[in-house]
């Protein structure tokens, strides 16, 4: 008759979707939109730390990003330094390196 159940519920934390670095490919010395999707909001502030892979001196990151509460979107902007050759890398902002994002600099 009327017992009672118990179950386990584990919530997941929401989980990085996508990159997009705005404009992905573009002379050095230019500031870069990065905008990051999750795929569902964030249960509290969720702080983020960006790489840029391979490393370079050329890009110049944040040292956090924080998506606020109830968010999914975060962004932040990248600052650039000339380069004298082609620098083709990989924007990440998961420990993980999971979801990457395209970031191209060009030499003038």
């Amino acid at each position: 008759a009327g017992g009672l159940q118990r179950f386990s519920l584990r919530l997941l934390p929401p989980q990085l979707q996508s990159i997009v670095v705005d404009p992905a490919e573009a002379v050095g010395g230019t500031i870069r939109t990065v905008t990051f999707t999750l795929d569902s909001p964030a249960p509290a502030p969720m702080t983020f730390t960006p790489v840029v892979l391979p490393a370079t001196p050329a890009v110049q990151l944040p040292p956090s990003v924080t998506v606020p509460t109830g968010a999914t979107t975060g962004s932040f902007q990248v600052q650039t330094s000339a380069v004298t050759v082609r620098y083709d890398g990989r924007l990440a902002v998961d420990p993980l390196g999971a979801v990457l994002g395209r970031l191209v600099l060009l030499p003038p």
